[in-house]
């Protein structure tokens, strides 16, 4: 039996490169060069192989995640898998002492790494090259984002430490309100990779303001919003940090804002609380009564 680039029981194809070799029921199954997919589908029907119960019971749970890290995981639990890594290095696809590599790429967004599956056997491979295609989708989105992700965080990174040497603001207390911000904020359901950039970076407009020159407030958040708003893809929960953290619910804020977010009223709070020694108890009416709560409490 033979198929395009896929030989079943055949000694090797003279003058093409050998991808992936697999012994299936006594059946040696050799692919070369680009791989079929839909000639994949029918050999795994021919040896009986594709179980449609191999990825359909958990295509809503993993079309319904929106982290990287979290697919992986479903993936790994579901297919009982030792390990599933996904690795930045692009390979060609292999299978070997029950190790399967298999590279993922797109035509809109080029190279994704490589998924490395272990201790998978022969009609795993099978079964997964049949839907290669539709999980090189779903984790496609995935993996940009938390490329995109890494490169905002190593900006924000850098913004944060030119800031620090802008202000030469007391560390100490400054890491304490960073802390105060991201505990907060998880009470309330944040992410905690948007909690760290906010905690960092909410007052990156300092930087816009000379040394000898006073600011109420209103000139560095604009400053600040212009600066992180020319970032693409940058969340909108971090511009309502940066723009919204000086802002109070009854008005009284430097914008005269009252429909506050709730991130920048977190932010905004502990800044009241720890650095400017504010008693909690004055602050009603200008924040989320919940936030009141949570810092008397907590």
């Amino acid at each position: 039996m033979k198929l395009k680039n896929i030989s079943i029981d055949n000694k090797g194809e003279k003058g093409k490169k050998l991808l992936l070799r697999l012994n299936i029921k006594k059946h040696t199954v050799e692919f070369y060069e680009s791989i079929d997919i839909d000639a994949i589908y029918l050999l795994s029907n021919y040896f009986e192989i594709f179980d449609p119960e191999f990825i359909t019971p958990v295509l809503p749970k993993l079309l319904n995640s929106n982290n990287l890290d979290e697919s992986l995981k479903i993936l790994k639990d579901f297919w009982h898998l030792k390990e599933l890594k996904l690795t930045d290095k692009v390979k060609e696809i292999k299978f070997e002492n029950n190790i399967f590599e298999y590279p993922l790429k797109s035509k809109a967004s080029g190279e994704l790494g490589t998924l490395i599956f272990y201790s998978v056997t022969p009609e795993f491979v099978l079964n997964f090259l049949s839907i290669s295609d539709s999980i090189t989708s779903i984790l496609e989105g995935l993996i940009i984002q938390k490329r995109m992700s890494i490169i905002l965080s190593d900006t924000i990174d850098a913004l944060s430490e030119a800031l620090a040497k802008r202000r030469n603001k007391n560390q100490e207390k400054n890491k304490k309100i960073e802390k105060n911000i991201i505990s907060l904020g998880k009470k309330f359901g944040f992410n905690m990779d948007l909690l760290k950039l906010c905690a960092k970076i909410y007052d990156i407009g300092m930087i816009g303001i000379p040394d000898q020159q006073e600011d109420s407030g209103e000139k560095h958040v604009k400053y600040g919003y212009e600066i992180l708003s020319k970032i693409e893809d940058i969340p909108k929960e971090l511009l309502d940090a940066v723009l919204f953290h000086h802002e109070k619910l009854d008005g009284s804020g430097p914008l005269k804002v009252k429909d506050v977010p709730l991130i920048a009223q977190i932010i905004g709070i502990v800044i009241e609380v720890f650095e400017n020694n504010v008693p909690i108890e004055s602050l009603s009416g200008k924040y989320d009564p919940r936030l009141l709560k949570e810092l008397k409490h907590g």
